[in-house]
């Protein structure tokens, strides 16, 4: 322990230095795992940083009993749990403590015992340090409590250092100036600083009241630091209230800029610090893809800007209108006193063009670019929907969905969500006139040369809102069966239905579980010269040369059961129809298949076996049916490891039962064949840890877990009695079908994704 106090108090990165000893602190502390978590004086939260076993994943947890360390970071107090899922211990402890489980839940883990102690150094909150599960199943002693408590002293003392010297560098830097231009000494400067941090005070302030240096030199030691121009607050220069309507005034206050006029009728948005990225970002976002420029201020002057325009500043006008150029005494100029060093030392040069109240945005351009900007986003960035999601009086959010998660990827202002969502709109051909009932349609553009198709569905929400959510349907190619990831048994079964002269074959499942994948890659396997094929899609998301497909418009009155008619005209060898939406086209598809054709299509039911009493639900006559259909595939799109950065890990015992549980104990031994006993000579479990190439979730791509039902004469006579869904799936199972649940756990065991991916995606 003394050989690491000293490494500790002598390093310059902590977290990087932790890391690197992780097996050591393990050890040293005899535990399964350990977190630290850092607190954020910006966001007011904890940031988990690091931990065992390479997991690296980012959980931000509020100063609050919603968690265990969040508690502790509250209370400033050592906290011991016995078992961290008992809520009766936790509430003995405090009303509306809680056990964060998304820990546990992302790295398949079980959290038993916890020791959490407060990083705290004079006062200052550092953040917090979580022992986990001693290795011996015993719980936390008073010996493991004053052993991590005098390493949470050590820890806080080093990471206080060197938070210190990181801040005193990084501030030091921008008023290097004063120092080089004599306004006081480097010791001066350091003593400043401390002054400013320990009342809170901005350090201009401090500069100006307590060391007599005066303002125009301040604002040329940022002029010279940033490179930028110096703007302080004039009555003269006006905010340009355009691209603030319906936004309050806690925003800008928030992240402290402002956007103003200048007199060639270009907007700068005038900052303290450019270098802030997330401040950026804001600035970015509210400008909606306008032209702008970057000037200094100070947050005092920016605050006096914002007050200007709460109070009600004069609207601006429609178009410019002169007025008097700014006084030289409100523009930075150079320092009168000589500067000791080069000549290239100098504040940037300082313009006296003048600022204007007016505002020539063009907003309906801005809006025609972001929407634009948002659709070459997603495409490039594999997105399958954009959410423009607007809220009353506050941001609009644009979500994209990934591999089947959604995540925020703009906030923009309030005032850009409805006239967004119309351009959407007027691209799909929408009535913008009408926002109070649901409404659809399809855009068609191109993003870097290539075409890209948009499914579009509108629909009102509360508060006289309304939604937009965009599927990108992008022209794709048929993927060849064996590319699908479908087990060697399921594999045989599927391709001997499809060398059926005649019948029915359905793919069935939820939207987005790669049904239309499916049955492309099943009419790919038909696709010859001898076969005739007709489609009938709603809509064509991947086409297939020698194969006639067809468009399907409701409005035309082209719907799927007419397309079906007039294909039994043609007479075709293969007909897919990519939806059975009701009895009509149903019994049209079972008349096909029963007169020579094979027909394939799709059905939004759970699992196969459901899918036989859906349709006879819908009115179809079971003898029919059964004689019509060969099989059913069901399948799901489960997320899939990241190969860059999963782990293996030798699972437990208790990780093994549930495994096997799942599947079925019954039939494991006779499908998987390798008893629990001999576990540890076969199988290796993985888990996601996260990296920069999957975003840190652990995940990257998806693939299909399937189940095959094949009609045999047994199952025949059981849809002749319409058997339940529980007598059919027994059946089944009996005659060699692989549920959906008994397909991904196979996955699972070959490393590919994990249990609990398999379980949210087959609840039965």
């Amino acid at each position: 322990m003394r050989d690491l106090t000293f490494q500790l108090l002598s390093c310059t990165d902590v977290a990087g230095f932790l890391l690197g000893i992780r097996e050591e602190l393990l050890e040293l502390f005899n535990v399964e795992a350990f977190s630290i978590f850092i607190f954020d004086k910006e966001t007011d939260e904890l940031r988990a940083r690091y931990g065992s076993n390479n997991d690296l994943e980012e959980i931000h947890i509020p100063v609050s009993p919603v968690s265990l360390a969040g508690y502790v970071a509250q209370s400033r107090e050592v906290l011991q749990i016995n078992d961290a899922y008992n809520a009766d211990e936790l509430r003995s402890i405090a009303v509306g403590l809680k056990f964060d489980k998304r820990w546990d839940q992302a790295n398949n883990f079980r959290t038993r015992s916890v020791l959490a102690v407060p990083l705290d150094f004079k006062g200052n909150l550092l953040g917090v340090i979580q022992l986990i599960n001693k290795l011996d199943g015993e719980l936390f002693t008073t010996f493991d409590r004053a052993a991590t408590q005098k390493f949470a002293k050590t820890l806080a003392l080093a990471m206080y250092n060197v938070e210190r010297v990181a801040w005193i560098r990084a501030v030091a830097g921008k008023f290097d100036y004063l120092v080089l231009n004599n306004n006081l000494t480097q010791n001066e400067l350091i003593q400043a600083m401390q002054m400013s941090r320990t009342a809170r005070e901005p350090l201009e302030s401090i500069l100006e009241k307590r060391f007599n240096v005066d303002r125009q030199s301040i604002h040329n030691a940022l002029s010279f630091f940033y490179k930028k121009r110096f703007v302080p607050y004039s009555p003269e220069i006006r905010v340009a209230n355009a691209y603030l309507q319906d936004v309050k005034p806690e925003y800008p206050r928030k992240h402290v800029w402002i956007p103003v006029h200048q007199e060639n009728d270009e907007i700068a948005v005038l900052v303290t610090d450019s270098n802030e990225i997330d401040r950026m970002d804001s600035v970015k976002t509210l400008m909606r893809g306008g032209r702008y420029s970057i000037l200094l201020s100070s947050q005092e002057d920016i605050y006096r800007f914002i007050d200007q325009w709460e109070m009600g500043a004069p609207a601006a006008a429609t178009a410019p209108r002169p007025v008097a150029p700014i006084p030289r005494s409100a523009m930075t100029s150079p320092g009168s006193r000589p500067l000791p060093v080069r000549q290239s030392l100098r504040p940037v040069e300082q313009s006296t063009e003048s600022f204007i109240d007016g505002d020539s945005a063009d907003s309906d351009g801005i809006i025609v670019r972001l929407a634009n900007q948002i659709i070459e986003e997603a495409y490039l960035q594999g997105i399958s929907d954009i959410h423009i999601e607007p809220y009353r009086d506050k941001e609009t959010l644009v979500r994209f969905r990934k591999d089947g998660s959604c995540f925020t990827a703009k906030n923009l202002p309030y005032n850009q969500g409805a006239p967004l969502i119309s351009r959407f709109k007027i691209m799909a051909n929408i009535d913008i006139s009408q926002r109070r009932i649901p409404q659809d349609g399809k855009i068609k553009t191109t993003v870097q040369g290539k075409i890209v198709e948009l499914r579009v569905a509108t629909m009102p929400t509360v508060n006289d809102q309304e939604d937009a959510v965009l599927r990108i349907l992008a022209s794709a190619e048929p993927w060849p069966l064996e590319k699908l990831n479908i087990m060697k048994y399921t594999m045989n079964q599927f391709k001997q239905a499809l060398d059926k002269p005649y019948g029915m074959i359905l793919v069935v499942g939820p939207t987005g579980s790669g049904k239309t994948t499916t049955l492309h890659a099943g009419l790919g396997y038909l696709n010859h010269p001898q076969k005739k094929i007709w489609t009938a899609e709603d809509p064509v998301e991947i086409t297939q040369y020698g194969l006639r497909q067809v468009q399907i418009n409701n409005k035309a009155g082209l719907t799927f059961a007419a397309a079906m008619h007039s294909f039994l005209r043609a007479n075709p060898d293969v007909i897919m129809v990519g939806e059975m939406r009701d009895l009509e086209t149903a019994s049209i598809a079972i008349e096909a298949s029963l007169t020579g054709r094979l027909v394939l299509s799709t059905l939004h039911t759970n699992s196969a076996p459901e899918t036989v009493n859906r349709l006879l639900d819908m009115g179809l006559e079971p003898i029919y049916f059964a004689e019509a259909l060969i099989g059913i595939m069901a399948q799901r799109l489960v997320k899939t490891f990241c190969s860059a950065c999963r782990t293996e890990y030798k699972p437990t015992m208790e990780e093994k039962r549930e495994l096997i549980e799942e599947f079925g104990p019954e039939i494991w031994n006779e499908r998987i064949k390798i008893p629990l006993k001999e576990w540890d000579n076969h199988f290796r479990l993985y888990k996601a840890n996260g990296c920069e190439k999957c975003n840190f979730t652990g995940y990257s791509g998806r693939m299909g877990i399937y189940e095959y039902l094949s009609n045999t004469d047994e199952l025949k006579r059981l849809i002749h009695g319409k058997a339940r869904v529980a007598d059919i799936r027994q059946k089944a199972m009996e005659q060699g079908m692989w549920t959906l649940k008994m397909d991904g756990i196979t996955k699972v065991l070959k490393g590919e994704t994990s249990l609990q991916q398999i379980l949210a995606a087959a609840m039965k």
